[in-house]
């Protein structure tokens, strides 16, 4: 409900709680910050968790999506062909999110695409 400074608060505490590391709460931080519209901010507490959970295809797309809204374009399609490596195939995500309208055009997503065929046949069955 857009109460960030509440939750933050709570995370904080949750986290002074627990006396071994808790990698949820690394998530949630960052999926805190990621709501609130702060990716450079959200961004190390993803880095860590995907550090925690190495195989979390989830994760990694969502760091590749952060560094996007930062405008690190070498960064995010790193970010983004790892995700797709690790098992992202959510092709409704890949053609709908807003975060890679301006890089649907280029020709590396059509190369990143035609790389997945996977993924660019599903794209393909989806209509506006």
């Amino acid at each position: 409900a857009g109460q960030f400074d509440i939750a933050k608060k709570i995370l904080d505490e949750a986290d002074a709680i627990y006396p071994y590391n808790v990698p949820a709460i690394h998530d949630l931080n960052g999926r805190l910050l990621l709501l609130s519209k702060k990716p450079k901010e959200a961004l190390p507490w993803y880095v860590r968790y995907s550090a925690e959970n190495n195989n979390d295809k989830g994760t990694t797309y969502t760091i590749a999506r952060l560094y996007a809204q930062m405008d690190n374009k070498p960064d995010a399609w790193k970010w983004l062909e790892t995700a797709i490596k690790k098992g992202f195939n959510y092709s409704w995500v890949l053609k709908f999110d807003p975060t890679w309208e301006a890089y649907r055009a280029t020709p590396q997503w059509s190369g990143l695409m035609a790389k997945y065929p996977k993924i660019k046949t599903y794209i393909s069955t989806y209509k506006n």
